[in-house]
């Protein structure tokens, strides 16, 4: 089974902007975000909110270090080798978020 992730505007399907089974982004946003999995069924389905500023680092627009005040001057950089595509999604994503002043995109994952 493949679990998809839209972005939940009205509860209604758009384009999936990433999926379950890439494994490195789903690692790297459980682990800069570990509540949000938690809201999943056993399935995998349900809605996230995921911080933009995770995902600004997912696709290497925000370094790793962002919120740390002792960062050294040369700033570590994601690099999950996502395709244009899903660069391109979340891209997406983040622009509508912030078009509604929200700090977070939700998916509805199914």
């Amino acid at each position: 089974m493949s679990v998809e992730f839209h972005r939940a505007e009205v509860i209604s399907q758009s384009n999936p902007s990433f999926a379950y089974y890439n494994e490195d982004l789903m690692n790297f946003i459980e682990s800069k975000a570990p509540d949000n999995f938690a809201k999943l069924d056993y399935d995998g389905c349900g809605l996230l909110e995921i911080p933009v500023v995770v995902l600004r680092q997912a696709i290497g627009e925000v370094p790793l270090d962002f919120f740390n005040e002792d960062a050294g001057e040369k700033p570590e950089y994601a690099d999950l080798g996502l395709d244009d595509d899903t660069i391109k999604s979340i891209k997406n994503d983040i622009e509508n978020a912030e078009a509604q002043h929200n700090s977070y995109v939700t998916y509805y994952a199914w």
